[in-house]
C-alpha cells in the first residue's frame, strides 16, 4: 500500500520548496494559495496608457503582462552603461547551501506568492526558475542576489536566445518580497523597480 503524500505547510521550509517542485503539479497545494487558482485581482495596466512608475509598481504587486515584458526585453536589449547608477549594495553573509530546496529564502519567495494568491502552477514555474538562476549564478546564497546580478543573467540568455524571462521574473519579485525584514531585499527591489522603468520609458520612447 503506497503512503499517502503529507501536504507541507505554508510554516515547513525544504517540504514546501520540493513539493512545488514536483511534477505533476500537486491539486492538494492549491490550499497553501491565498485564491488557489488563477481567479486573482487584476491589475490596471493599460497599454500605451499607464506610466513607466506604474508599470513598474504593477510588476512589484503582481502584474506579470505585456508592459511589463516589453519593458524588460527593451531594458535587455539595451546598453547597460545607460542604465541608471547605483551604490554597490553590501550583501548580508549566509552560510552556503547546497541543496536548493534547503534555502530558507526560497520558502520565504513561496510563502509569498501564496499569500499573493498565485496559481499554485505559477508558483511551481516561479521556483523552477529561481533555480536555474541559482544555478546560473554558481550557486549563491538568494539573499545576496543583486537586481544587476538577476539582470546580467538574464541579459546572456536572451542574447543567446534561450530560455524565457516571464517566470524569473515574477521569482525574483517574490524572493525580495519574502525577505521582510531585509534591508538588503527591499534594496534590490527597488533597484529591479528602477531598471524595470527605464525600460519602460525607452520602450514609451520607441512608439512616439
Amino acid at each position: 500500500m503506497i503512503a499517502k503524500r503529507k501536504t507541507p505547510t505554508i510554516d515547513d521550509g525544504p517540504e514546501l520548496v520540493a513539493a512545488f517542485l514536483e511534477r505533476p503539479i500537486r491539486n492538494d497545494l492549491r490550499a497553501l494559495s491565498k485564491f488557489g487558482s488563477i481567479d486573482r485581482p487584476r491589475f490596471k495596466v493599460r497599454e500605451g496608457v499607464s506610466s513607466p512608475t506604474e508599470i513598474a509598481q504593477a510588476w512589484r504587486d503582481g502584474f506579470n503582462g505585456r508592459a511589463v515584458t516589453d519593458a524588460f526585453f527593451r531594458l535587455l536589449e539595451s546598453d547597460p552603461n545607460s542604465w541608471p547608477r547605483r551604490e554597490v549594495a553590501k550583501a548580508p553573509s549566509a552560510r552556503k547551501l547546497d541543496v536548493f530546496e534547503e534555502l530558507p529564502e526560497i520558502a520565504e519567495a513561496v510563502r509569498s506568492a501564496c499569500d499573493a494568491g498565485e496559481a499554485i502552477h505559477h508558483i511551481r514555474s516561479y521556483v523552477t526558475a529561481m533555480k536555474k538562476l541559482w544555478t546560473d549564478l554558481n550557486r549563491s546564497r538568494p539573499v545576496g542576489w543583486t537586481a544587476d546580478n538577476v539582470v546580467a543573467v538574464l541579459r546572456r540568455r536572451h542574447v543567446i536566445g534561450v530560455g524565457s524571462v516571464q517566470y524569473p521574473l515574477a521569482g525574483v519579485r517574490y524572493l525580495w518580497l519574502g525577505q521582510k525584514s531585509s534591508k538588503f531585499a527591499k534594496t534590490e527591489l527597488a533597484r529591479f523597480m528602477q531598471l524595470l522603468e527605464f525600460g519602460a520609458t525607452l520602450t514609451k520612447k520607441a512608439k512616439l
